[in-house]
């Protein structure tokens, strides 16, 4: 019995001194990956007769750690009377484009949630021959400009300096929340030697997708009179800029200025930038810490889907039209904010 004590006391020491023990190198900060959800995305009937009307609601939120601007969202993929002409396809009642304007993001200052909020789309169903059924996919597109900011330091030291030090470690990053996450691929301190003729040192910086959608290069030209013009050539780029901090200039390997135009191959990339202290040992030696500030700016890019199944019918006129609830219709659109709309399940992030 003695013997089994010891033998819990012996355990009960181990895991205290595991959970007490701390690294020594950085360890990166857990930022969440999230930023406008599509908390749900649903049509208030599934199931429809030829030309009864129908509606698609898209509820959102922004749960990242900045405002989400220009949030525009549309619907394609099936054929509507204004794209063919054709007076027996889809019609809306307005745009297949609506905005939702600025999603702002959680008050963390005073423990507030984000607003969540609703748009709407009216449609008239296709008109089928009777006996005919065809499902129809209708899929929502959600675009918005968005910011992922990350804060760190790095060390400079002298030679000398940093032989009394341990072995270099990977400084931590803290980032904003959102799709868009960075990570120091450098270690620190970072090492000058006496009589160098190069003050100049790389520093590379990790960025990667971790989000569901797709990020895109964001200008002027892309977003223009409310709608969205995303070409190729633009898609998986994020703008990254690190500005010159502590009278030390950081300067891209590729691009211009204190910004770089970054391409995500598979979805990550690393980019270098140039660290220059040309007044090394008049101002900053034997040792400096210099503040790090990372912004990556974009624009992103997420969709869901929803099915209307329509049924053609010589009866129109029989079944009982809907208008999607007691809220008033004013058109295309109808706003509402506070909570998810339709009856379905949101289809995620």
């Amino acid at each position: 019995m003695i013997e089994n004590k010891r033998v819990l006391v012996m355990l009960s020491l181990v895991v205290i001194a595991s959970g007490c023990a701390q690294t020594t190198g950085g360890t990166e900060s857990e930022a969440s990956t999230a930023s406008v959800t599509i908390q749900n995305f649903s049509a208030d009937r599934s199931q429809i007769l030829s030309n009864q009307p129908a509606r698609l609601s898209l509820t959102l939120v922004n749960e990242g750690g900045t405002d989400a601007e220009n949030v525009v969202a549309r619907i394609f993929n099936v054929v509507t009377e204004s794209e063919s002409g054709d007076a027996d396809d889809w019609s809306i009642d307005g745009s297949s484009r609506i905005s939702f304007g600025t999603l702002e993001s959680a008050d963390e200052e005073n423990n507030l949630p984000a607003r969540d909020t609703t748009r709407r789309w009216s449609l008239t169903a296709a008109n089928l021959d009777p006996g005919t059924t065809i499902p129809y996919r209708f899929i929502t597109e959600v675009n918005y400009r968005y910011e992922t900011r990350g804060t760190s330091s790095i060390t400079l030291m002298s030679s000398d300096r940093a032989r009394q030090q341990g072995e270099p470690q990977r400084p931590s990053i803290d980032t904003t929340a959102g799709p868009i996450q960075l990570q120091l691929d450098t270690r620190s301190p970072i090492v000058f030697y006496p009589g160098e003729t190069s003050q100049v040192r790389d520093m590379c910086i990790t960025v990667t997708n971790t989000g569901s959608g797709t990020p895109f290069l964001y200008s002027d030209s892309v977003y223009e009179d409310g709608n969205y013009d995303v070409t190729d050539e633009l898609s998986n780029r994020v703008e990254l800029t690190v500005p010159d901090q502590g009278g030390v200039e950081f300067t891209p390997v590729r691009g211009s200025g204190n910004t770089a135009a970054v391409e995500l191959l598979d979805g990550s990339f690393d980019q270098c930038f140039e660290i220059d202290a040309d007044n090394w040992n008049e101002n900053l030696a034997p040792q400096t810490e210099i503040p790090i500030v990372v912004e990556a700016k974009y624009g992103y890019s997420k969709e869901a889907s929803e099915t209307i199944t329509v049924e053609g019918s010589n009866r129109f006129g029989d079944a009982p039209a809907t208008d999607g609830g007691d809220e008033s219709d004013d058109g295309s659109s109808d706003d509402s904010d506070g909570g998810a709309a339709g009856s379905g399940p949101g289809p995620g992030n």
